[in-house]
């Protein structure tokens, strides 16, 4: 007589191993019921879900079938879990709730967000460069936020960003990113990230900070603009060797609008040395905000608009602006002799 127990476990195992997916009204954790399928990653398979307890729309993600067995899989599914629910930002996605069914498949709970990723987007249409500038700002704030509690996201890439349908960029999957407060799960020599956005760092798999993460953000504010990739080459091979010892066809050669100090931060940002790339996120941000301003006229209405305008104007230009100024002056400089226009 066969073992009641024993054909339940083989009939759990065949489960995982075959890949089943969670099927549409399947309940989840007694709570979410799955309604449909949005896609799939190396790592996890996401459903669009409804919480039965507060009547929400909910983004549940369920590790891939084929690393159920896989326990580094498994802790880089809780540590993504982790490291976003500890970033409360609003560039950044908002994790709910983890948990593991009954069949003993580990789950995560997002809230869900109308609209598209990053990829998608640029792959329907071009950006403008307003549009292009305000996402990166909230791009690199996400950033800022999540170095400043000690993670490096590792991962930056089209596919991980969502935008939604009020043009608000939302930082995803924290599946590979480092924290700095815990133990790496992947160990020495072992490359992660994704070709043509991971930094040389990263290629060479040695030990990275947050730096590694305004190389993709250069990357992605460079795809954004330009309309193709940094680097792009017909193999990953190829990709890797343009990564680590080539440089992008000139930003202005394919979008000629773009501001000078935009061009700069962009080019410091995809420096191969880290020591020469700009210090940190917020860096970044202010260079991207104050551009924007100028782009759309912003700055000069706030100048002027404040009491005493000419001189505010004029103090602006040699106090604040002056120090900025000065920085894109030598990084044009730097380009120029470089042979980078």
């Amino acid at each position: 007589m066969r073992n009641p127990r024993a054909l339940s476990y083989l009939v759990r195992l065949t489960h995982f191993t075959t890949g089943a997916p969670l099927q549409s009204g399947t309940i989840v954790g007694d709570q979410y019921e799955v309604l449909e399928k949005m896609g799939e990653g190396g790592m996890g398979i996401i459903f669009r879900a409804r919480d039965t307890k507060l009547d929400r729309l909910v983004a549940l993600k369920t590790l891939s079938a084929h690393l159920v067995f896989d326990e580094d899989a498994k802790r880089r599914f809780v540590q993504e879990a982790q490291a976003a629910s500890a970033l409360d930002h609003a560039n950044i996605c908002t994790v709910h709730d983890i948990g593991e069914t009954a069949e003993g498949k580990l789950f995560i709970v997002m809230t869900y967000y109308e609209g598209h990723t990053l990829k998608h987007r640029m792959e329907e249409s071009r950006f403008s460069i307003e549009e292009c500038l305000e996402l990166g700002i909230q791009l690199s704030s996400a950033l800022e936020r999540a170095h400043e509690a000690g993670i490096v996201h590792r991962d930056l890439k089209p596919s991980n960003v969502q935008i939604t349908d009020r043009g608000e960029a939302k930082l995803l999957d924290f599946g590979v990113a480092k924290l700095s407060s815990r133990e790496p799960i992947t160990h020495t020599g072992v490359s992660l990230g994704t070709v043509g956005y991971a930094s040389p760092e990263q290629v060479r798999a040695v030990d990275v900070d947050h730096r590694a993460d305004l190389w993709a953000l250069g990357a992605l504010l460079y795809e954004m603009l330009a309309g193709q990739k940094a680097f792009d080459k017909s193999t990953g091979i190829a990709t890797t060797t343009a990564v680590l010892h080539g440089a992008p066809e000139p930003l202005l050669l394919l979008q000629p609008e773009t501001p000078p100090d935009v061009v700069w931060v962009i080019n410091a940002c995809l420096e191969k040395d880290p020591a020469n790339r700009p210090p940190d996120a917020r860096t970044v941000r202010k260079v991207l905000q104050r551009a924007k301003a100028i782009h759309t006229g912003e700055y000069q209405t706030v100048v002027k608009g404040a009491s005493g305008g000419a001189d505010i104007a004029r103090n602006v230009a040699l106090g604040v602006g002056a120090v900025l100024a000065a920085g894109v002056a030598i990084g044009f400089l730097v380009t120029l002799l470089s042979g980078a226009f």
